[in-house]
């Protein structure tokens, strides 16, 4: 299991206070396309969008940890995936 730090731990608090399906759906649009188009293994390459979306979510500080990040965004993305299916079928 990931250990997740109190700035991280905060993110997860913030994701789970969104109030609209269309929070939801930019958290969900933002964390997919990280895991779509940025490879964690190759920081070098980072694009524009890619980098928005890093500081956006704070996870710079992990870049160095490929599997870690990795881990923090699945992480992310279903507990987004989970309140999106859960507020569409109360």
């Amino acid at each position: 299991m990931i250990q997740l730090n109190s700035e991280h731990n905060s993110i997860v608090n913030s994701l789970l206070k969104a109030s609209s399906l269309q929070e939801w759906l930019l958290h969900k649009t933002r964390l997919e396309y990280l895991a779509l188009n940025f490879d964690p293994f190759d920081v070098h390459e980072i694009s524009s969008e890619a980098r928005q979306i890093i500081s956006y979510y704070q996870l710079g500080p992990i870049l160095n940890d490929p599997y870690k990040f990795t881990s923090l965004l699945l992480l992310w993305l279903d507990q987004v995936d989970q309140n999106l299916s859960h507020d569409q079928h109360p």
